[in-house]
């Protein structure tokens, strides 16, 4: 139960790290433009 429960939160972190560099580039990537 609770390797599931750090998966959950391991999963949800990683998915807002990917959220904030994602909007990293895109910002870049617009400025750039």
């Amino acid at each position: 139960d609770s390797a599931r429960i750090q998966m959950q939160s391991y999963v949800t972190s990683s998915a807002a790290v990917i959220n904030y560099v994602d909007g990293l580039f895109l910002s870049r990537e617009i400025g750039i433009d």
